[in-house]
């Protein structure tokens, strides 16, 4: 665990000049998207992959609030958190798509990162038409699947 900013760009140094390449984790937690100071500790990041994390459990406007406050931002790509307790997937999809950010890791379960997961399309085509087919306005599996085709298949 870091604790504060010297201690971060003394690990991502050394991972770099390591030749690491395994994912690391970097929680800016307690940062408004539209904060200045969350883009201020972006940029001290330097040379990094970016992946936004969001929750499958919100809904669709504040998603696409965070993602169009976020899109001057060189994002990689997109953790989706909190798979168990979403009701539905279609507007953490809808969001994604709509923002063109591809979707490379989800949970579902509290212990992130140990519950992460790469992204599998199939997986969440099958999940997010499971999900609809419970919701009182079923989910049309040929507009998900069309929504996923961005996403590889792994």
């Amino acid at each position: 665990l870091l604790k504060n900013e010297n201690e971060l760009r003394d690990y991502l140094l050394r991972k770099n000049t390591a030749g690491e390449n395994e994912l690391s984790i970097i929680d800016t937690a307690g940062f408004a998207p539209e904060d200045i100071r969350f883009r201020e500790t972006l940029a001290r990041f330097g040379d990094v992959d970016i992946y936004l994390a969001i929750s499958a459990a919100t809904d669709y406007p504040a998603l696409n609030k965070v993602l169009s406050l976020n899109a001057d931002i060189d994002i990689t790509g997109c953790l989706m958190t909190k798979l168990d307790e979403a009701a539905q997937l279609g507007g953490a999809i809808s969001a994604l798509v709509r923002a063109k950010i591809p979707l490379a890791y989800v949970s579902a379960g509290q212990a992130v990162p140990n519950d992460l997961e790469p992204a599998n399309a199939d997986q969440l085509v099958a999940q997010a038409v499971a999900m609809g087919a419970l919701a009182s306005t079923p989910a049309n599996s040929l507009a998900i699947e069309s929504a996923f085709a961005s996403i590889s298949r792994g």
